[in-house]
């Protein structure tokens, strides 16, 4: 696994150069863990890029926040690569993503420190083109959570709502 992320993570640095364009976004949601005390709800920002390899193939990376509370208190980082297909349907550009990286949680504790996991996902979306440039998207991803030493299940869902710029 280790090797596939660093295949990707070269990918998608060296892709720029190949690429005539890509998209930035960031979207904001909830991430839904199970744990010894019940369902918790974490407010999370997230933010992406992805550059167009071919067609409506895209590769890039991802950096992920996630807190206890609103506002965002005690946040533990997140960050990995992605490839997604995202083709242009008229006004719609569904999404489907699989990524890999790694993540803190801010509810997984040893020590009273933060525990960080090697994780996988994947999304679906829907977008929405606002204007040439700009999406508005909604996203379904399942996440599973490798290594995970604390109380908590080995997946979770998050869904966010955000805002996609396509950059020329």
């Amino acid at each position: 696994m280790l090797r596939a992320a660093l295949v990707l993570a070269f990918l998608a640095l060296t892709t720029p150069a190949l690429a005539d364009t890509g998209e930035a976004g960031v979207q904001a949601g909830v991430l839904r863990l199970e744990g010894p005390g019940g369902t918790r709800l974490e407010p999370t920002l997230r933010s992406d890029f992805a550059f167009e390899l071919v067609g409506p193939l895209h590769a890039g990376g991802w950096v992920q926040v996630v807190g206890l509370t609103l506002p965002l208190t005690e946040i533990a980082l997140g960050g990995g690569v992605e490839v997604s297909l995202r083709p242009q349907l008229g006004w719609f550009r569904p999404t489907f993503e699989v990524a890999g990286g790694r993540q803190r949680l801010p509810t997984a504790r040893q020590d009273g420190r933060e525990i960080g996991t090697w994780t996988t996902s994947a999304a679906v979306g829907l977008g929405v083109a606002a204007t040439e440039q700009l999406v508005i998207e909604a996203r379904l991803t399942h996440a599973w959570f490798h290594q995970l030493d604390a109380d908590l299940d080995d997946h979770a869902w998050l869904a966010t709502v955000g805002l996609g710029v396509r950059i020329p």
